[in-house]
């Protein structure tokens, strides 16, 4: 059985404002082949990730739902949810 995480081509640096990661991930053709162009991957980032996918050093998962300011009915809407990996933050005791 493949990993739920060998679709992810790297992960960036945690959000310095909100310490969650961004994920690439490849883009496949309908065959299963790495979509490219010039041989080169095509990817697409998202910080939404299997919860399984964020098990490295310093990183928990987090079930997050993405809202947007809808201006015509005046409301917030999803559009989006699911894990998100975002930095630990560590506590030194006092």
């Amino acid at each position: 059985m493949a990993s739920v995480c060998q679709n992810i081509a790297s992960i960036g640096n945690a959000d310095p404002l909100f310490n969650f990661y961004q994920f690439n991930f490849y883009q496949y053709n309908i065959d299963g082949t790495i979509y490219s162009v010039n041989n080169q991957p095509v990817l697409y980032t998202s910080p939404f990730v299997n919860k399984a996918c964020c098990n490295f050093s310093n990183s928990v998962p987090y079930f997050y739902n993405q809202l947007e300011f809808n201006q015509s009915s005046q409301e917030y809407e999803l559009v989006n949810s699911g894990y998100i990996c975002c930095k630990a933050i560590t506590r030194v005791a006092a």
